[in-house]
């Protein structure tokens, strides 16, 4: 259903999300408004998903789903920064292989409500080497570059979605590189690398089953084409040439290769 939702565009697509949306909060609560009301659960309040809500967080899944979904109501102009607080609390507290379903709701329709920037920089994965990920990009799949700035630091001390301290926002920087297949929001892949922290390196664990994207998927004229012009210019070695069933396009051929840091991208033959 999310395929099928997202081969849309514009507002048929948002539409969509939003059904879906909907349909999923009501499978998670039940849809069972004048059930028994639970004893209220105060939840934890030292974690930033508790400051950002101004109130504890709780542990129950229904009671967490309706203190977000009342907050999304009172400012639906936070949808982003909800789904992106959501995000990480839930990779702290469950770890990122925990599966979370009722996640989607949130992530869904902060992606349909607009650019998204907090939640696509949660989703997107950070990289160990820019450089080695700009190589893959520009001069193996031939992408054209949006953007390769400069190491940035913060000029004050700011709370920000990469993970950084906020002691260390104006010490420790970051640098972006960002391509795109053709001109435009959709198809680009966004690459992150931190100078001076040193964290946990997942990227043996970007393959099912998994917590937030796994893939990302681009569609070619034809699979075996791709698959010979990456090898012949010295890219990652593309997985067999496969043959799957994909709502809504029918049976596709895909071929796989695994970026500098594990991420996974896919070539699908165009429907």
């Amino acid at each position: 259903q999310f395929e099928k939702a997202m081969a849309q565009e514009g507002e048929a697509r948002d539409a969509a999300l939003q059904a879906l949306s909907a349909d999923l909060r009501g499978r998670l609560l039940g849809g069972k408004d004048d059930a028994p009301a639970a004893a209220e659960d105060p939840g934890e309040t030292s974690s930033a998903l508790s400051a950002f809500l101004g109130r504890g967080v709780p542990k129950r899944r229904e009671s967490l789903v309706k203190a977000l979904e009342g907050f999304l109501a009172a400012n639906p102009d936070k949808s982003d920064a909800l789904a992106a607080h959501a995000l990480r609390h839930h990779v702290e507290v469950s770890g990122n292989r925990s599966p979370a379903p009722w996640l989607f709701s949130f992530t869904a329709r902060a992606l349909a409500g607009g650019p998204a920037k907090e939640t696509r920089e949660v989703l997107n994965a950070l990289t160990r080497d820019r450089e080695a990920a700009r190589g893959l990009m520009e001069d193996v799949l031939g992408f054209d570059r949006f953007w390769f700035g400069k190491p940035y630091t913060d000029e004050k001390p700011t709370v920000m979605p990469l993970g950084i301290p906020r002691n260390l926002t104006t010490s420790v920087p970051y640098k972006a590189g960002i391509f795109y297949p053709i001109e435009g929001e959709y198809g680009r892949m966004e690459y992150i690398e931190i100078d001076g922290l040193d964290g946990a390196d997942h990227a043996e664990k970007c393959r099912a089953p998994n917590l937030g994207w796994l893939s990302v998927t681009y569609p070619v004229q034809d699979v075996e084409t791709t698959a010979s012009t990456i090898r012949e210019r010295g890219g990652p070695d593309p997985t067999d040439i496969i043959k799957v069933r994909r709502a809504p396009f029918g049976t596709v051929e895909v071929t796989t290769i695994k970026a500098p840091d594990g991420a996974t991208i896919e070539f699908q033959s165009a429907p």
